[in-house]
């Protein structure tokens, strides 16, 4: 503690000791550098604060890309009459099924449309290994400023066993299909067996993956299976069945 002489007999105050001086700057110094690491320490804090309180940004969402597209000018030059021939594939990812996106990746090259008349379909062998995908083939029909089609369904991809959980491909999963492209339609409806899809027109194309994605869910088995764990379980050859086992 730094005390002051008393006052002298003339009002001056006696001058302070060069001890006492030099105890008061050192004191000083001192509360400046607690000072400093203090404020020092309050930044750090707050910093990490915010980088930790920062939520992260999310995953922006892949939007399916238009991989069953159906197109007016398909058919606008062809001399047959109709019904034609319509015929749509693409990669399993494309159809935007986020249920098989991480087994089916993309492999690019697939895809494709064509169109003619009906009678003119060629049947080609399929190589097994590449039985991976989705395809649609149907007849097309115009009606007034739509058009009818029909036709049928396929995807085949690979899955995983919900037994062992091995990743095979699976069975082929097929739908009939029945769309109605409406130019009077204002959004996706129902006409008894017919799927209804708005098709405005003054549009050229009309993109037909979502009713193609909803023919394939609902025809899809409840459970998937690979070979081993369907047909057998390796030793006793006896299908695999879900049983319970008695509690002793």
């Amino acid at each position: 503690r730094v005390e002051c002489s008393p006052r002298a007999a003339d009002g001056a105050t006696s001058p302070m000791p060069t001890s006492s001086i030099s105890s008061v700057v050192f004191r000083r110094a001192a509360d400046r550098r607690d000072v400093t690491a203090a404020r020092a320490s309050t930044a750090a804090h707050a910093a990490s604060t915010t980088k930790t309180s920062t939520p992260a940004r999310p995953t922006r969402r892949r939007r399916a890309s238009k991989a069953m597209v159906f197109r007016r000018g398909m058919f606008r030059d062809l001399d047959e009459r109709p019904p034609w021939r319509l015929d749509l594939s693409a990669d399993v990812h494309e159809l935007g099924m986020e249920e098989h996106d991480a087994l089916n990746p993309e492999r690019g090259g697939r895809g494709g449309a064509t169109g003619g008349h009906a009678s003119s379909r060629q049947e080609h062998d399929v190589d097994e290994r590449d039985d991976v995908g989705v395809s649609v083939e149907a007849t097309v029909a115009p009606v007034g400023q739509g058009f009818f089609i029909e036709g049928n369904v396929r995807m085949r991809c690979v899955v995983e066993c919900e037994c062992c959980g091995v990743a095979h491909v699976g069975e082929a999963v097929e739908a009939p299909m029945r769309i109605w492209l409406d130019a009077a339609a204002s959004e996706p409806d129902a006409s008894g067996e017919w799927d209804i899809v708005p098709f405005p027109r003054n549009a050229e194309e009309c993109d037909l993956s979502g009713a193609v994605r909803d023919y394939v869910r609902l025809a899809a088995p409840y459970e998937t299976l690979c070979a081993a764990c369907g047909d057998g379980d390796g030793d006793a050859d006896e299908p695999f069945t879900f049983r319970l086992e008695p509690e002793d």
